[in-house]
């Protein structure tokens, strides 16, 4: 298992809530909620429909050098969960785990947001 690896939960509800759960090596760790619309949520689910979540197999293999995605859906009636190490699955489900975090904006509980630093005052050589 690589240690150095951000290590999270993350659950996106119907309703647009998001539970951020970070655990290792990540800049927000703890339990963070955030709301996302229940448009872009649905939009979401009908992409692992679009993309044939429901048809890929629920696990890649094994591995002990590399992280794990798990990843599950409850969309209309149907669950399914599927465990990803090393990146081994297609890249349709990469596709999709991507596109859970960009539209849940973990980014900014797994990196944080990027501080620019100013230096006051300026001081300028003369040549």
């Amino acid at each position: 298992m690589d240690l150095s690896a951000p290590a999270y939960k993350l659950l996106l509800e119907g309703d647009g809530s998001v539970v951020f759960e970070g655990k290792r090596n990540v800049s927000a760790a703890g339990v963070h909620r955030a709301r996302i619309s229940q448009t872009a949520v649905k939009v979401l689910a009908q992409e692992f429909v679009d993309k044939g979540y429901f048809d890929l197999s629920s696990s890649y293999g094994s591995c002990d050098d590399g992280g794990v995605v798990n990843t599950s859906l409850e969309f209309e009636g149907r669950s399914k969960a599927i465990r990803e190490p090393c990146n081994a699955g297609p890249e349709s489900l990469h596709e999709l785990e991507e596109e859970i975090d960009r539209v849940s904006e973990s980014k900014r509980w797994v990196r944080g947001r990027m501080r620019t630093f100013f230096h006051w005052p300026w001081f300028h050589s003369e040549s």
